[in-house]
């Protein structure tokens, strides 16, 4: 008790002195200031002793021990605080502690998390999760499994199929496998000519339609898969588009109305073709539509009417500027909404678009 006792001393001659100051005594200035230093040297002597450093960094009698204090100096840790809360992690030193923290680790977490984090050279704490979850013990082996769509190492044997054959994804070697092809390449063949046929068969139902944008429209989700699975790149199908600039064409539906494949599946509300198109086809849900200025957006807002799963989904995938873009007549998504007066789920539309930063023309 020395010690804090000591420290309101001093406190209180630093009072004195300043009151002494501001009344221009400076022979009790001068007593005082002598007294000032005198307890400053007791002060600077008693910090040398362990039981008053105990007290100055708040460590409590009555519940610490003194292993955790000396836990705290041989690690030259900054507060009792930050000690208790590394010595629960397994952290011992306060440089690996700052590094630990730094690193997005908390005191929920372990010195083994971090060091697996560090063996395996991840890049963030939540990715080493995922990894370690999967069975990862590498990040290089955790993104060469993830990027062709494998979650788990336990799949190795898939990952080896997939590799072998020179395979883009898992889903394309599953599917391959399931139509009984060993390569990519026997697939390809075998999907491109079902594509081209396909195609052709299209050409024939829909004379004047674009056979992508049709089967969007009619909700054919297999053939959509087929025709963008088979679409050669280096102009199979009659074109030379890449596979983004094919799947984001405007063409003619089967009523000769001008879409792209991603605004038919939306306005028929075709959910599972709308997720595959962006997902798995490059769709891009900004793209507006030439003539007019509407986006799928505009599109779904102005004529959905089952649910608001289709319009949530484009949503996660789109811009604040794209939410609010001016379409025909200058009207936003949600004005179509507003306009969209026939639907049963018209004010559940109009809250989901206003809840992600949706507006009206004239709010803008």
């Amino acid at each position: 008790m020395v010690f804090q006792d000591a420290t309101k001393l001093q406190s209180k001659i630093k009072k004195l002195l300043d009151r002494a100051a501001r009344n221009a005594n400076a022979e009790a200035g001068v007593m005082l200031q002598a007294l000032f230093n005198r307890v400053e040297i007791v002060i600077t002597q008693l910090k040398n002793r362990n039981d008053c450093i105990f007290l100055i960094y708040k460590f409590k009698f009555a519940e610490d021990t003194w292993e955790l204090y000396m836990y705290f100096r041989a690690g030259n840790f900054k507060s009792r605080k930050e000690t208790i809360d590394a010595r629960n992690c397994g952290v011992t030193t306060n440089n690996d502690y700052e590094e630990f923290k730094r690193c997005g680790f908390n005191s929920n977490d372990h010195w083994n998390d971090y060091q697996y984090y560090l063996n395996g050279n991840f890049t963030s704490k939540s990715e080493m999760m995922k990894a370690r979850r999967g069975g990862f013990t590498t990040r290089a082996i955790y993104i060469s499994y993830t990027n062709l769509g494998f979650q788990n190492y336990n799949e190795i044997d898939d990952y080896n199929v997939c590799v072998n054959g020179n395979y883009t994804s898992k889903s394309e070697m599953m599917q391959a496998r399931r139509g009984g092809f060993t390569t990519r390449g026997e697939y390809v063949v075998a999907c491109i000519a079902a594509a081209n046929n396909l195609y052709e068969k299209y050409k024939e139902e829909f004379l004047f339609g674009t056979p992508i944008v049709c089967a969007c429209d009619k909700g054919r989700l297999d053939d959509v898969k087929l025709l963008i699975t088979g679409h050669d790149v280096n102009g199979s199908n009659g074109n030379n588009m890449t596979l983004k600039e094919y799947v984001n064409q405007e063409g003619r539906n089967s009523s000769g109305g001008e879409w792209t494949p991603l605004m038919a599946a939306a306005w028929y509300e075709h959910f599972q073709i709308v997720k595959y198109l962006i997902e798995q086809g490059e769709a891009d849900p900004n793209i507006a539509r030439s003539s007019g200025g509407c986006n799928a957006l505009h599109i779904a807002a102005s004529n959905n009417k089952k649910d608001t799963e289709l319009i949530e989904f484009l949503l996660t995938n789109m811009s604040l500027n794209s939410i609010n873009k001016n379409g025909y007549r200058d009207a936003t998504p949600l004005d179509e909404a507003y306009n969209n007066d026939k639907s049963p789920i018209q004010q559940k539309i109009i809250d989901l678009l206003r809840s992600k930063g949706g507006k009206r023309g004239e709010e803008l």
